[in-house]
Parts: structure tokens; sequence; C-alpha cells
């Protein structure tokens, strides 16, 4: 029927986003939410739709045990955390303070170097080296 054509024509839409080169990570989560949305809406080929929805429910379930997928699509600007449940948010809010911990234990740890080996250390004037005339 051309209900069914145009149901699949939009579901091999949303797939070709998923699957094109160069596609964002953080758009993995969002894309199947709305496909699986789209499986509980029409209304037509039941059973396709029944098998397509369970088979993109557990698919999405596995991609959002995966910390740096949830944590990619929360960063980025376009989803936030619009497509996580109350229990991924809680992991993604303590996933958050772990990094921010570890990166704060990492910057307490360094040695202060020496300003000869900063990179980025401009000597003051009378520190630099005497320019040879020619």
């Amino acid at each position: 029927s051309h209900t069914a054509q145009r149901e699949f024509a939009n579901l091999q839409g949303l797939l070709d986003i998923v699957q094109s080169r160069g596609n964002l990570a953080s758009t993995v989560i969002p894309v199947l939410s709305i496909l699986i949305e789209r499986m509980n809406s029409e209304h037509s080929c039941a059973s396709v739709r029944a098998a397509i929805r369970k088979r993109l429910v557990d698919t999405l379930e596995v991609y959002k045990q995966n910390e740096f997928l949830v944590l990619a699509t929360c960063l980025d600007p376009r989803f936030k955390i619009n497509f996580l449940d109350a229990t991924s948010k809680e992991l993604l809010h303590a996933k958050v303070l772990e990094i921010l911990d570890e990166s704060t234990e990492d910057t307490n740890e360094k040695p202060v170097e020496e300003e000869e080996d900063d990179p980025f250390h401009r000597p003051v004037q009378g520190d630099e080296p005497a320019s040879v005339a020619g």
C-alpha cells in the first residue's frame, strides 16, 4: 500500500542519516528514539512494525549502556538530555561528576614544570640571550 511505502521511505531516510559517513555519535540515541516513536504511531503493517520496533528497542537499550554515546548525546546542544529516561539521567550525572573528580585529581597531582620546560613561557626582557650582531 501507499502508506506502507511512505512509512518505509521515512524509515530508510532516518537509517541513512545514522549510517552516513561522518555522522556524529550523538545522533545514534535520538534517531533510534524517533524510529521507535514512529513505529508506535503508524497504523499499517502491524506485524512488520512490531518486529522492527522490538529490534530497535533492544538496540537502543544496548546503546544507552554505552556511557560514551550517552555523554556524546547529552553534550550535543541539538539533543541534550531529551532522549534519556530518569535512570539514564542519574547515571549520566554521576559519570560527569566522576570525570570532573578525575580531572581535578589529575590537575592537582601534576608537578610544577620549570620555566625552561614550559613551551608557553615567554622570557621577561633581560632574560633573553644577547643577540649576535651580524
